[in-house]
């Protein structure tokens, strides 16, 4: 995640702090990560892959490769 623009401003203490609570999660190809409506409670950063964004209704809205 230090690559990612959002934290590219971040002090360095602070990103090192923040990646001693990461937990490395591993997806199935077409496993659901969260569902519209859903509380959000984690944060996902993606190391490899692909995620695709659909509606509540299953239409595409964008992904990220």
């Amino acid at each position: 995640f230090f690559s990612c623009p959002i934290f590219e401003d971040a002090p360095e203490e602070l990103l090192l702090k923040m990646r001693s609570h990461l937990l490395h999660t591993s997806m199935a190809e077409g496993e659901l990560i969260i569902r519209h409506g859903d509380e959000g409670d984690s944060m996902y950063f993606l190391q490899r892959g692909a995620a695709e964004l659909r509606s509540a209704t299953g239409t595409a809205l964008g992904g990220y490769k």
